[in-house]
């Protein structure tokens, strides 16, 4: 898996991985638009298909490490404040930042998201089936949400559950790291494993379709056309 995800990482020269404290600062792209239009048609889609599956990867590979290494505490864990000395106070401060790391690989795929304060639209936009409007967000983006959006009548709900399951307990280590309480931390915690794990699987079915690459197909070159006239006009 980490083998297919570094080859595509060499071979487009365009995906990056994005760290926590770039996500505060704005939504990221793992890919460029002005860059990828640029490649000849025929070598274009297989360049955009192959770096959106492996953003997959990256999410999955990075969204279980980061649950595997949030080991289950008691459930009286959160309940009162973690004192200034406590370990664990840095601790959930390490688990706040791989949590933040974790929505910006999420902005790899869906548009307009990769920080803390994305959570109520990209949750709003999954739950009405809405995709941002033509030329307000890069179009692989938009194609990837149409496709996970239009897939199986369950992808809305697991959506919306593995992002509110996300900022709330992202939420949580952000309390816990600051000195206060966060009584929900125990079950918020077994509730991101259990969206993770229900999520992930359905976004892979939905990316990795054969009508994925079809959709791209379809919209790329009217998009690119677009870019490529743009920056001509500037130029």
């Amino acid at each position: 898996m980490d083998k297919i995800c570094l080859a595509t990482l060499t071979l487009t020269g365009f995906l990056f991985i994005t760290t926590p404290a770039v996500a505060q600062n704005g939504h990221q792209q793992h890919l460029d638009p002005s860059d990828y239009c640029q490649v000849p048609p025929e070598q274009r889609l297989s360049l955009v298909g192959g770096a959106i599956r492996s953003a997959w990867y990256d999410l999955d590979v990075h969204g279980r490490a980061t649950l595997a290494r949030i080991s289950p505490h008691s459930a009286q864990f959160g309940l009162s404040p973690l004192s200034a000395r406590d370990p664990m106070r840095a601790r959930m401060e390490r688990y706040k930042e791989r949590l933040q790391h974790l929505m910006a690989l999420m902005g790899a795929l869906f548009p307009q998201y990769s920080r803390p304060s994305d959570g109520e639209r990209l949750v709003e936009r999954f739950a009405t089936r809405s995709v941002p409007a033509y030329g307000t967000a890069a179009e692989h983006q938009i194609v990837a949400m149409e496709q996970f959006l239009s897939g199986a009548q369950e992808n809305r709900a697991l959506g919306i559950a593995f992002v509110e399951a996300l900022h709330a307990l992202e939420g949580s280590t952000l309390a816990l790291a600051s000195g206060q309480p966060a009584p929900a931390f125990h079950d918020q915690n077994s509730g991101l494993k259990n969206a993770f794990e229900a999520f992930m699987p359905a976004l892979k079915t939905a990316l990795f379709a054969p009508g994925f690459e079809t959709a791209l197909g379809r919209r790329m070159t009217s998009y690119c056309d677009d870019i490529l006239s743009e920056r001509d006009q500037s130029e």
